[in-house]
């Protein structure tokens, strides 16, 4: 059976467990300090901070056995797909991927412990208890969490490795029930293939975060429509944005049973040449842009790429060119944070350019740090524009007479 020992400062390090009191350092520390007094038989002036050091951080281990089990099991399973990483021993490699899938750090006490619980009972199956010192049936040594751990890390070891056609075929799977979910108002959190992919290096965890209401989803979720997967997923991906999904999206010369499958549990939504969408396009520079922490505005659809990217939407497997020609309202083009609006319009002028070949009707604007002062001299193209929006809505505004 692999080796699963985690310390408490990498547990710390990865938000499994949170101390208000000390850090691991600080504890372990604390209790060096201890043992030599004892030693010695001589007080030292931090004496006192020390005992209550190592005793409340005793105190908030034992309350987080649960937690701690969860991540325990998590990390004897996904380390099995954790690839080699000079630097990196694959037990830390895959508590990183737990961390990162479930964003432990952006998550209460509560919801945290209830994460790391709901994912290791899908591991091992809803009827199986974690050991904990704080359950209806506490334990009553430390010996007995050991000695149940050591049971649960038996069980979990002779769980089928699965390989990473398999696996990732369960995770596309996970991700189009998760993407109808969002559409009809329900947020599904990661699974554990989910966790496997991330672990692994694979795309169907490591494309976007899994819980599509947080910030920074719209950005992640623009750009996992690019690049060679499922079709079904970026299908997915222009449903849960807002867009509709047209049935002659899908050119007929591409024949895929899931996409057969996918247009098949819809009801039909007219053609890529014509809606009622009214659709927002946004370059956006490439670091320290505004958009990056963007949630996925439903009532707003909006898609947001880095000034490198946005040309695929136009030259890849699917061409979306008449699908977005028909639906956009414009396409704001982010100015750097210390341009005026003459300043931008002028070095976004060829990508201006460039985008006409592909949406020759489309309105162009930029999207500006600062109010402009005048628009003299700026090409009709860059004229609209709007300043530091905090959303797709505010964005929007740029095209709204």
């Amino acid at each position: 059976m692999p080796d699963v020992t985690i310390s408490p400062e990498l547990l710390e390090r990865y938000n499994v467990i949170r101390s208000t009191v000390a850090t691991w350092q600080e504890a372990k520390a604390a209790r060096d300090n201890l043992e030599n007094q004892a030693k010695k038989d001589v007080p030292y002036p931090d004496m006192e901070r020390d005992k209550d050091r190592v005793t409340r951080y005793a105190e908030m281990l034992t309350g987080s056995s649960r937690a701690v089990a969860a991540a325990l099991c998590l990390t004897a399973n996904l380390q099995r797909y954790c690839p080699a990483t000079p630097g990196m021993p694959r037990v830390e490699a895959a508590l990183k991927a737990i961390a990162d899938g479930l964003q432990l750090q952006s998550l209460g006490d509560e919801q945290r412990v209830a994460e790391l619980v709901r994912c290791a009972s899908e591991l091992l199956g809803a009827n199986v208890e974690l050991p904990s010192f704080e359950s209806a049936a506490p334990l009553k040594s430390a010996e007995e969490w050991k000695s149940r751990m050591s049971d649960l890390l038996q069980q979990i070891h002779k769980l089928t490795y699965r390989e990473a056609p398999d696996l990732q075929q369960d995770a596309w799977a996970a991700w189009a029930a998760r993407l109808t979910a969002f559409v009809q108002g329900r947020e599904e959190p990661a699974d554990v293939s989910y966790l496997r992919c991330r672990a692994a290096g694979l795309p169907p965890g490591t494309l976007m975060q899994a819980r599509l209401g947080g910030a920074g989803v719209l950005c992640q979720a623009s750009e996992a429509l690019l690049g060679a997967r499922p079709l079904t997923f970026p299908l997915g991906i222009l449903e849960a944005l807002g867009f509709d999904t047209p049935r002659d999206l899908v050119p007929s010369s591409i024949s895929d049973p899931s996409v057969t499958q996918f247009f098949a549990t819809r009801p039909s939504a007219g053609s890529s040449t014509s809606s009622s969408v009214k659709a927002l396009l946004i370059i956006r520079q490439v670091s320290a842009s505004r958009t990056i922490a963007w949630k996925i505005a439903r009532e707003q659809p909006t898609l947001v790429f880095p000034q490198e990217k946005w040309t695929a939407l136009f030259e890849g497997s699917v061409d979306l060119r008449n699908y977005l020609s028909a639906r956009l309202m414009g396409v704001l083009f982010e100015a750097e944070p210390a341009q005026n609006a003459r300043e931008a319009a002028a070095r976004l002028a060829p990508e201006a350019t460039r985008l006409r070949s592909y949406l020759p009707t489309t309105l162009g604007g930029l999207m500006l740090s600062r109010a402009p002062g005048d628009t003299v001299g700026i090409t009709p193209d860059l004229q609209r524009y709007t300043v530091a929006p905090a959303s797709p809505q505010e964005a929007a505004k740029a095209f709204v007479k």
